[in-house]
């Protein structure tokens, strides 16, 4: 990994630079070792309010975040819970399955 992060080089855009921090753009550069070079700029990266993330992707990723933690089923009742946060009379069940153990 070493070996490979030596040969990666950032370079700061100077139109991308103007446009910070109300855009967050980048592009990113591969050249191969047989001289293809691959290019794809981000103007919004996937999560941006102009790029936003579908209710299956923050689900995925929150279930990912929380695997450490909580168990697949119990990371589904948050997900359900939070779905019908309006309507719940308490939210303290919802808190609790955020309480860390010491």
């Amino acid at each position: 990994i070493l070996e490979f992060a030596n040969r990666v080089k950032m370079v700061a855009e100077p139109k991308f630079t103007e446009r910070f921090p109300a855009r967050k753009s980048g592009i990113v550069t591969v050249m191969t070792s047989d001289g293809k070079v691959f290019e794809e700029q981000v103007d919004d990266a996937k999560g941006d309010h102009r790029n936003p993330l579908s209710r299956e992707q923050i689900e995925k990723k929150f279930l990912a975040l929380v695997a450490p933690f909580m168990s697949e089923t119990e990371a589904k009742e948050v997900i359900d819970m939070v779905s019908q946060l309006e309507s719940l009379e308490d939210i303290r069940p919802l808190m609790d399955r955020f309480m860390m153990e010491k």
